[in-house]
């Protein structure tokens, strides 16, 4: 006789719904809810690592595609805006740059300024932009901020490039300007930028998903964020009684602090910015990176119902 095991194992509707077990265990991918509010899964983003670098050549080819001058406008841009500014606030209405020659003296606040800008824009429209491809396929979100900051480091060692070359410029017309010995320290100085970005950009991308009109304001809000930024005058005219509230923009030490990197003659040496404000600043990005995270996290659950 044969064994009733045996005769189970052999009936092909048996063995059919066996190998359909089977599969099912082998390609069942469950996708659960981040339960953590702060939470930031590095090792899913080291996994799609390739992906974080499709973007990067994405926004690349997408900017400049059918251009002629090409990477060539990143370094247009700043010179002509350097241009405007030193006419206009140093030739016309002669505002005082500590001896610093005008157009290195604007260029290098446009420069930081410029890719804490283009970090915070990108970031700020990145749902938006690409929503509907959030909408068809799953990857962690975070890899298009991420992508956009490492984009434009490009942008900005080219425009480093063009600030170098002014630099060495000026230096063989006689300007007694050299750099500082803090100047090592500029990675750290770039990493609190693009934290910076990071987290104000990542904070307006999620509330943006359901408040449109963050949109429509960020033009105006950046346009006046950089005329309180200490990119087109020194610090050290801010009026004292004002110096207190102007030190609390996070940018803005960053720019000073740039500045007396590059620039150690007698009269711009002295830094203005005092070591409670630059901590303070710290702390204040500190925070707004974390409550970008967990309102990004709160709105990820369910902004691609509404986005």
């Amino acid at each position: 006789m044969i064994n009733q095991k045996e005769q189970k194992k052999s009936d092909p509707k048996n063995r059919m719904a066996a190998d359909i077990n089977v599969k099912k265990q082998s390609y069942v991918t469950v996708i659960e809810s981040k339960a953590a509010i702060f939470r930031i899964d590095f090792i899913e983003l080291w996994r799609y690592r390739y992906l974080i670098w499709l973007y990067i050549y994405r926004d690349f080819v997408v900017l400049y595609k059918q251009t002629v001058l090409g990477m060539i406008w990143w370094l247009l841009q700043p010179f002509l805006t350097t241009i405007i500014f030193t006419i206009v606030f140093g030739i016309i209405i002669k505002i005082n740059t500590n001896e610093i020659p005008a157009l290195l003296f604007y260029l290098s606040g446009i420069t930081l300024w410029n890719y804490f800008l283009y970090c915070f824009l990108h970031i700020s429209q990145s749902f938006i932009d690409n929503r509907e491809l959030l909408k068809k396929v799953y990857f962690p979100r975070l890899v298009i901020p991420i992508a956009a900051i490492i984009s434009n480091l490009m942008r900005l060692a080219l425009q480093l490039l063009l600030l170098v070359f002014l630099y060495l410029f000026f230096i063989l017309r006689g300007a007694e300007i050299c750099p500082s010995i803090f100047i090592l320290g500029f990675p750290l100085l770039l990493f609190y930028v693009a934290l910076l970005a990071f987290g104000f950009g990542i904070l307006t991308a999620s509330l943006t998903i359901k408040y449109r009109d963050i949109i429509l304001a960020l033009p105006f809000f950046t346009q006046l964020w950089m005329y309180v930024s200490a990119v087109l005058f020194p610090f050290s005219l801010v009026p004292e009684k004002w110096q207190f509230w102007f030190s609390l923009n996070p940018i803005l030490p960053a720019i000073e602090m740039f500045r007396y990197m590059c620039f150690s003659s007698d009269s711009s040496s002295n830094f203005s910015i005092s070591f409670e404000s630059i901590l303070v600043n710290i702390i204040v990005t500190i925070l707004f990176l974390l409550i970008g995270i967990f309102v990004f996290n709160q709105v990820e659950q369910t902004f691609t119902d509404i986005i």
